[in-house]
């Protein structure tokens, strides 16, 4: 497995199921910044045209040949595919997460234990509170405002480095 994080405000997205999960999926897009979200149901099935300019598959709470057919055309365009648990057709696969406003912190064991994915995911919660999203934002706005000055990419990083080192977030 290779991590990748995409920017979903670039791309479309193809969700295809109902139901908790798919509502659990949509939400979890949404909050991604997906603003281009392609809905589909077990009655109302995409067509080969709904396909066109697609990047990413989602399916979830499908009849596994419903989803396996759905899949088959995706690959056949070379739109990445995730069947939920049905892992020899997942192209990739969604780590836990947790979102601090910017900050983004992933688990992933490769889909070989979920269960110990959450007890890690549920004890870096507690290290990360909400406040690390506002830190990640100060830390933008210095950077901003030191290369608006002129400062060259060494300094600049030097110069977070040393905020960071400075603020007390981390206790050695």
């Amino acid at each position: 497995m290779f991590p990748i994080i995409l920017d979903l405000t670039r791309l479309t997205v193809m969700l295809v199921g109902e139901g908790d999960a798919a509502t659990r999926r949509l939400a979890l897009l949404e909050e991604a910044g997906a603003t281009d979200i392609r809905r589909f149901t077990p009655e109302h099935l995409p067509g080969e045209a709904d396909f066109d300019g697609v990047s990413i598959v989602m399916i979830v709470d499908m009849i596994e040949w419903q989803a396996e057919s759905i899949a088959e055309i995706a690959r056949e365009r070379h739109i990445l595919v995730n069947i939920e648990d049905n892992k020899p057709w997942c192209d990739f696969h969604f780590p836990s997460m947790i979102r601090r406003g910017s900050l983004l912190l992933t688990i992933s064991t490769e889909g070989k234990s979920p269960a110990l994915a959450k007890r890690i995911r549920k004890m870096l919660e507690e290290i990360f509170g909400e406040e690390w999203g506002s830190r990640v934002d100060e830390l933008e706005a210095k950077r901003v405002a030191w290369k608006a000055e002129g400062k060259d990419f060494k300094t600049v990083k030097r110069l977070l480095n040393d905020e960071i080192a400075i603020s007390g977030w981390f206790k050695s």
